[in-house]
């Protein structure tokens, strides 16, 4: 079994939602924190609230995974730190909606590069030395995938029943 006290997990995504439970919840269990997201006063004001709550060490790291070059950074600074890593919480991601030719294809970059590239260079990394991580997913989006899938199946075989009957 995992002993989560006085390791250290790097959260991505920390500063709402899914990263700062994550947070939350680790710091109950006397983890130390590495809490990465864009906004540093956000960060900042979590850190400081888990650490006075918990007696935990939370460091702060403010990052836009969206830029070329983040992670790598991320790692830099985490190492600068003096800090070792045993859990990556790879949470930070976004998603898009509508069609593809009327979505901002700056946005679409932005996505590619926070919700692939930065995982990837993001668990690149740190695993090799730590072997833990956990990547999150969104179930709606899986779920909107799913549908994807399904319809492009469907109209598959509505297209192979419609050569057949000519």
């Amino acid at each position: 079994m995992f002993s989560y006290t006085g390791k250290t997990a790097l959260i991505t995504g920390a500063s709402s939602g899914i990263g700062e439970a994550f947070a939350h919840s680790l710091a109950a269990r006397g983890m130390h924190l590495v809490l990465v997201a864009r906004s540093a006063d956000k960060l900042r004001a979590l850190a400081q609230a888990l650490s006075e709550q918990h007696g935990i060490r939370a460091d702060v790291v403010p990052a836009d995974l969206c830029r070329e070059g983040a992670a790598q950074e991320v790692y830099r600074r985490t190492q600068g730190l003096g800090v070792t890593v045993d859990l990556l919480v790879n949470n930070a991601g976004f998603g898009t909606y509508g069609g593809f030719d009327t979505l901002a294809l700056e946005r679409e970059h932005e996505k590619i590069m926070l919700n692939i590239t930065a995982l990837v260079d993001l668990t690149h990394a740190f695993v090799p030395a730590i072997g833990v991580f956990l990547s999150l997913v969104s179930v709606v989006g899986l779920l909107i995938w799913y549908i994807l899938i399904a319809r492009k199946l469907f109209m598959l075989a509505q297209g192979v029943s419609n050569e057949e009957a000519h």
